[in-house]
């Protein structure tokens, strides 16, 4: 299943209104199970870790691009009439024109160190990789883990290539 991100925002409150309904009727005197707490509870750090951990999908048009957060295993059907599966992180050309995802290195001493591959994404076809930046400018320097002082990849999806 495909859900937008502002679709799982919103269930992520209801459920918090939902567990402040009981905290409310607890602290008022009625009677609420322990049990049920805590099951809500859980169901809120549940769709809290979803929301930062499950994949997302970018699908591009002719004209826009949507992110979607990835539930499960889903089908898409493609302006050309193919079908692609969805399962993990990816980017969707449901366009005419290609796309390109240009790697970047960020080295941990002295942050960018440019562009890394560049892959293209053929009109009415699946990338399946993580996209980090999509169509804005990825930043010159991102925050890392002192502890790691490797290089660090990201991925860009872009319009035109680096070279044209």
């Amino acid at each position: 299943m495909l859900i937008s991100s502002i679709l799982y925002v919103i269930i992520l409150l209801a459920v918090v209104l939902g567990f402040s309904v009981l905290i409310y009727y607890r602290q008022k005197g009625k009677k609420v199970s322990g049990n049920l707490q805590v099951a809500w509870f859980f169901l809120i750090v549940i769709l809290f870790m979803g929301y930062l951990l499950l994949p997302r999908a970018y699908i591009v048009n002719d004209s826009d691009y949507k992110k979607r957060i990835v539930i499960g295993i889903s089908s898409m059907k493609l302006d050309n009439g193919e079908e692609v599966y969805i399962s993990d992180n990816c980017a969707i050309n449901n366009s005419k024109r290609p796309l390109y995802v240009e790697t970047i290195r960020y080295i941990y001493s002295s942050g960018y160190s440019g562009m890394y591959s560049v892959e293209t994404i053929e009109p009415y076809s699946k990338y399946g990789a993580k996209i980090d930046y999509a169509f804005k400018t990825p930043p010159q320097t991102i925050r890392t883990n002192v502890l790691v002082k490797d290089s660090h990849i990201k991925k860009w999806l872009r319009e035109k290539s680096y070279y044209e």
